[in-house]
């Protein structure tokens, strides 16, 4: 027997309530059980171990994330301008969340068909490294958004550029730009040139994936895609 139409009403709204509530409490609960940010000022990543010999030269070295760390001004624009534009082109005028970029990616995943693009700021992907795991998760998505916000209010968008930098899973072992630089163009990462800037952040997305060694025409297409990015976004 079909439904009424006002019995149908109610349901719809009933199932609304539900989820807005559930939603809620999601979000309640994450806002309670948030790490402390500020203890990132106290945070150091793993970094290489060196041996030296006598003469001070490196013979040796030891490291489950090869990672060499970069101080606060020390990211090149051309890598900021590369990492913006693919990563989160509103960087600098979100406070952590952005609706505008969320709601971007939805279009483009259902105009697909897929999954393609999560709609997470540079700061959301950095509260997820920091603190969270990487399941694709309604629950998880809110965490993300409240440690966004928390990690925005108490940091500078440069530091959390390079804190972002330093932690990124760049492949092959390689954690942090600087290390990446070094291993797949020899380069100090002050010497990267665009198209090489736009290697390494395409990269970053899927790193087991985005080989230059094993798939150098995928990591060609990816790095493409940055370039045409940066390019939209008149950098």
């Amino acid at each position: 027997m079909p439904l009424s139409v006002p019995l149908k009403r109610w349901l719809a709204a009933t199932v609304a309530a539900l989820v807005a509530g559930s939603l809620a409490g999601v979000g309640v609960a994450a806002a309670i059980h948030m790490p402390r940010v500020e203890t990132l000022v106290d945070d150091t990543p793993r970094i290489i171990t060196r041996l030296y010999d006598r003469q001070r030269e490196p013979f040796a070295s030891y490291a489950r994330e090869r990672r060499m760390l970069l101080a606060e001004g020390e990211v090149p624009e051309v890598l900021q301008n590369a990492l913006v534009a693919a990563e989160d082109a509103n960087f600098f005028e979100h406070g952590g969340v952005d609706p505008r970029g969320a709601l971007r990616a939805a279009f483009i995943n259902l105009t697909r068909g897929g999954r393609s693009h999560g709609g997470s700021t540079l700061t959301m992907q950095l509260a997820r490294q920091l603190f969270l795991s990487r399941e694709k998760l309604w629950r998880r998505k809110i965490e993300e958004s409240f440690l966004a916000v928390e990690i925005e209010k108490r940091f500078s968008k440069q530091q959390i550029l390079t804190m972002y930098c330093n932690l990124i899973n760049v492949g092959h072992g390689n954690y942090g730009m600087k290390a990446a630089a070094r291993y797949y163009f020899e380069k100090e990462i002050g010497e990267l040139e665009v198209h090489e800037a736009a290697m390494l952040v395409g990269i970053v997305q899927r790193p087991s994936d985005y080989s230059p060694y094993r798939k150098p025409e995928v990591v060609t297409r990816r790095r493409n895609y940055v370039l045409r990015r940066m390019l939209e976004e008149e950098f």
